[in-house]
């Protein structure tokens, strides 16, 4: 979410004036569709590098948070 509100803010960057500078749809619309395949790209090469079994060896369990967060 934090990447496409940047991407959209980084398509004004050659703009030369100010008033040049309003919302437009298909900007917003190229932005998302620039987050959602950045998205993709990430969850592609992330998934790799996830290794569950150690932590199911171990009697861990993904799904509970720490004991001591305090």
């Amino acid at each position: 979410m934090a990447s496409t509100v940047v991407m959209y803010g980084l398509m004004y960057v050659n703009t030369f004036a100010l008033d040049h500078i309003y919302f437009s749809q298909t900007r917003s619309w190229m932005a998302v569709m620039m987050g959602a395949a950045m998205s993709l790209i990430m969850i592609a090469y992330q998934s790799t590098g996830i290794d569950t079994r150690g932590f199911e060896r171990e009697g861990f369990q993904l799904i509970d948070p720490p004991r001591n967060w305090l």
